[in-house]
């Protein structure tokens, strides 16, 4: 059930990076990285928020 409430929390936050990742692009006409670098998401995490955008 942990693991459960961890994987939905994490989504959450992810939707939240999104979100603010459109906002950026849109507002600054920033890429992907540049949205992600202002953001300072590890690079780690880059392929997984991308792919959700």
């Amino acid at each position: 059930m942990c693991s459960v409430m961890e994987e939905l929390r994490n989504e959450g936050r992810d939707i939240a990076l999104v979100e603010a990742i459109k906002n950026l692009k849109a507002t600054q006409h920033w890429t992907n990285e540049q949205a992600l670098t202002a953001l300072n998401i590890d690079k780690s995490k880059w392929p997984r928020i991308i792919a959700l955008l």
